[in-house]
């Protein structure tokens, strides 16, 4: 089967909070659910973007295919994200359960900054992604992805929910175990910056009521100086400027000016400024440029969305008779051809 005679493709972003479903070439998922809502109690189907429990995991992808996505499987093209740090056993059983369980005819897994660089119709650029369990930085030059730039690291949104447990437990001498209601104060009251001062905030969450003034600022310190609260990562700022410093100084410049952010944490009131600034202490007079995509929600999905419609999906796609005639491996061999050869 070639791709003009398969259905519309499904593209699936199952991060270590949200799994996003959606058909290939629209703007937003058209389902989008809690990715622990189906594991069983106790269980994490993903942490930190390595997969802990298979079963959960499966779970999902049944869930999925018949509930949400009304086509027929076997004739179903299939993009998942992943994050940098997977390992290739991983992909490599993903591959075996899409073909072996589902027979997709077509099955691409690829990195979330690598479908970011799609989403935003570049060629060159840095592409953070931060989202609740891994922080995921790749340069892209001319299509290129500069591999020894990547970095990935374990400082990410839920980083910094703990770090507020932490401070209210310190502070209002409360101690909320929570992790949801955490979450919700964060994404509704925290910021990482403001220019205006301070000012208290009454804020009620379930069972929660708190009063809250400098706590609200403060979290967000986690993601920029962690090593001020002990912790033994680099900031977000740090690591931008590391990844750039690392590739060939003729390449630096355009990498500046082409700074991408996005992942749930950098939807906080404020990040965008906040980084401007730690990046400014830290480039002094070099210019750069930080953007923020058009779609800021749900980038990773719109990048696959988007990948899924271009020639490059099948270019990079294991199809079912390479599995068939490699097996699973294909998927090792797929993907890290894409740091040979530029994705357009």
């Amino acid at each position: 089967m070639n791709l003009l005679e398969c259905e519309p493709p499904i593209v699936i972003d199952t991060g270590s909070l949200n799994t996003r479903v959606g058909t290939g070439g629209y703007e937003k998922p058209e389902v989008t659910f809690l990715t622990s809502s189906l594991a069983r109690p106790g269980t994490t189907p993903i942490n930190h973007g390595i997969i802990q429990n298979w079963d959960d995991l499966t779970t999902i992808f049944r869930k999925i295919f018949t509930t949400d996505v009304k086509q027929e499987t076997s004739s179903t093209p299939v993009v998942l994200t992943s994050t940098s740090n997977a390992p290739d056993s991983q992909r490599i059983k993903l591959a075996e359960i899409f073909f072996e369980t589902y027979s997709t005819p077509f099955f691409a897994i690829e990195n979330s900054c690598t479908l970011n660089l799609f989403g935003s119709d570049k060629k060159t650029g840095l592409f953070i992604e931060i989202g609740e369990g891994i922080t995921d930085i790749a340069p892209f030059y001319e299509g290129f992805g500069l591999e020894r730039g990547n970095i990935c690291s374990k400082l990410a949104g839920l980083s910094v929910t703990k770090y507020l447990q932490k401070i209210l437990h310190k502070n209002q001498k409360m101690y909320i175990d929570n992790i949801p209601s955490l979450r919700e104060i964060k994404e509704q009251y925290c910021y990482a910056w403001s220019d205006q001062p301070p000012a208290a905030q009454e804020i009620s969450t379930g069972r929660i009521n708190l009063r809250l003034k400098d706590e609200l600022a403060k979290c967000s310190d986690f993601l920029f100086h962690p090593h001020m609260f002990g912790a033994q990562a680099k900031g977000v700022h740090q690591m931008i400027y590391d990844s750039i410093m690392s590739v060939e100084a003729g390449m630096r410049g355009q990498l500046l000016n082409n700074i991408y952010i996005g992942g749930g944490a950098t939807l906080m009131k404020g990040f965008k400024e906040r980084l401007d600034i730690e990046l400014k202490a830290l480039l002094g007079e070099t210019p750069f440029q930080v953007h923020v995509p058009e779609i800021f929600e749900n980038t990773a999905w719109f990048g696959g969305s988007i990948f899924s419609s271009v020639d490059q999906f099948e270019k990079s796609a294991i199809s079912g008779k390479e599995y068939l005639d490699e097996g699973a491996s294909a998927a090792y061999r797929k993907h890290h051809k894409q740091f040979t050869q530029p994705p357009f």
